[in-house]
């Protein structure tokens, strides 16, 4: 990814913390588009048109940013089950794996692969 941090440079508004500016930055590079209009309340797929394949980037992108050890499965059960739809959303769901790791996914947990 080739993110200029000097360019994406999300406003500091009130509830921004450095995860949400993470995420912020990393949404307006895939998407290509100026950061300030991304807020903790803009919804992904509403607000910023995303499908699946901006999904995936997100998420992969999401591992590496914050050393997430997440399969891709995993996590689309967790924001399917936790109706992840914001960035602020998305935001607290790397919190909270920050904070609980592995734990948090056990309520979704399938069966591993063969």
């Amino acid at each position: 990814m080739s993110m200029e941090k000097s360019e994406l440079n999300p406003g500091s508004g009130s509830g921004s913390d450095d995860v949400t500016r993470k995420i912020t930055a990393i949404l307006a590079d895939l998407l290509e588009i100026d950061a300030r209009g991304i807020q903790p309340g803009t919804k992904l797929e509403e607000d910023l048109g995303a499908d699946s394949l901006l999904y995936l980037e997100l998420f992969e992108e999401l591992k590496d940013e914050f050393d997430l050890d997440i399969d891709m499965n995993s996590i689309q059960r967790y924001a399917a089950k936790h109706q992840v739809a914001t960035v602020g959303e998305i935001a607290k769901m790397v919190r909270r794996y920050q904070t609980e790791g592995q734990a948090m996914l056990g309520e979704v947990k399938s069966e591993p692969a063969g």
